[in-house]
């Protein structure tokens, strides 16, 4: 049999952009286009040993800050290259094989 116990947990409902104050909530269009970074800083790093370094940036600072060095890709498939991948692999799927065949003997 098993047993519970009841436990509170935070759940994240909303994130200010630490550039324009704008408030997003999880409700929001916006939300899903926000950027949220959080990492420990390294051994020597500039940001000091071991301190945590956080931003959260809505879609219009990011644009606006980091634009001219995004990297911004369609994602659909519009070459004759991508349909014709996507044809091959859509065959594989039906015909049960692996996605990459591996010729070991080349390895």
């Amino acid at each position: 049999m098993l047993e519970y116990t009841s436990q509170t947990i935070a759940v994240v409902s909303a994130c200010i952009c630490n550039r324009c104050q704008r408030r997003l909530v999880t409700d929001d269009m916006d939300w899903q286009e926000r950027l949220s970074i959080s990492y420990r800083a390294g051994y020597s790093s500039i940001f000091g040993d071991g301190n945590t370094v956080s931003l959260d940036l809505c879609q219009q600072c990011v644009s606006e800050v980091l634009g001219s060095w995004l990297k911004i890709e369609s994602s659909e498939l519009n070459s004759a290259e991508d349909q014709e991948l996507l044809a091959i692999a859509n065959a594989r799927l039906q015909d049960g094989k692996p996605w990459v065949e591996v010729d070991v003997d080349k390895l």
